[in-house]
């Protein structure tokens, strides 16, 4: 049941992924080189950063949850994403094409920034859970000294 399960999450994760590629290299009207995207750079390296880590989360729920509420949750997350940046799907596609297809350094250097953001939340987080065992050793030797 659970192979079952997966393999209709990993088809939806492709599709997905698979659509928007699509979308993003479809023929589109360019911005004029004059006018800025919807987005500047920063808030746009954000929500990359962001959709990074749901589709991490999304790995994860592939095992928990069938195809059906995975998509409705997908979805949820997408929305609440691009409301937390008071953002649509179409002005984050168009800063999208306008960053990663204007200038190839512009995109080295967008993902060089996400990639570093990542591994800094990274580091954040191990650290974290490091504390938070130290601090429950501390209290285990305590209550059983105690």
């Amino acid at each position: 049941m659970k192979t079952g399960r997966l393999k209709a999450g990993r088809k939806y994760i492709l599709w997905t992924v698979f659509l928007v590629l699509v979308l993003c290299s479809c023929e589109h009207i360019p911005l004029q080189k004059k006018e800025k995207p919807p987005l500047d750079k920063q808030t746009m390296e954000e929500i990359l950063t962001e959709m990074y880590l749901l589709e991490g989360k999304i790995r994860v729920y592939i095992y928990h949850e069938s195809p059906d509420s995975l998509k409705i949750r997908v979805s949820k997350e997408m929305s609440q994403l691009f409301t937390r940046y008071n953002t649509t799907y179409k002005q984050f596609t168009d800063s999208y094409l306008f960053y990663m297809g204007e200038d190839a350094e512009i995109a080295k250097k967008i993902m060089s920034n996400i990639t570093n953001r990542l591994i800094l939340l990274e580091t954040e987080q191990k650290n974290n859970t490091k504390q938070l065992d130290t601090l429950n050793n501390h209290q285990d030797e305590e209550n059983t000294n105690g």
